[in-house]
C-alpha cells in the first residue's frame, strides 16, 4: 500500500514511489539525501540493495507517493521488484520485443 503525499514533507529515510527519468516504470527507492540547488529540492534516492544511488537527482514532482511504514518500518517484500522485470521479460519475448541494445 502507498499514499500519496506532499513531496515537500519528504524525508531522509523515506521509500518512496518516483517517475525517473532513466527507466520507464515507476521506482520504488529510500531518500538517502535532500540537497537544494537554486531554490530547487533534489533528493538523492537509492534502492536499498543497489551499491550505488540512483543515476539522476529527483524533483519533487516526480515523486507520486510514499510507502507505508510499520513502526517506523516500511512494509517490504524483499526483491519483489524481480517479478515485474520477469514479467516483463516474458512479455516482451511472447510479443516477440527484442530489448537488447
Amino acid at each position: 500500500m502507498d499514499i500519496m503525499i506532499d513531496p515537500k514533507d519528504v524525508k531522509v529515510g523515506d521509500v518512496v514511489v518516483y517517475n525517473g527519468v532513466w527507466f520507464p516504470d515507476p521506482i520504488i527507492h529510500r531518500v538517502i539525501n535532500i540537497t537544494e540547488v537554486n531554490g530547487t529540492k533534489l533528493f538523492t534516492i537509492k534502492g536499498d540493495h543497489n551499491p550505488v544511488q540512483d543515476p539522476f537527482p529527483v524533483k519533487p514532482e516526480q515523486i507520486v507517493s510514499r510507502l507505508i511504514t510499520i513502526d517506523g518500518h516500511p512494509f517490504i517484500i524483499p526483491k519483489i521488484g524481480y517479478i515485474t522485470i520477469y514479467l516483463k521479460g516474458f512479455w516482451y519475448q511472447l510479443l516477440g520485443i527484442n530489448t537488447e541494445y
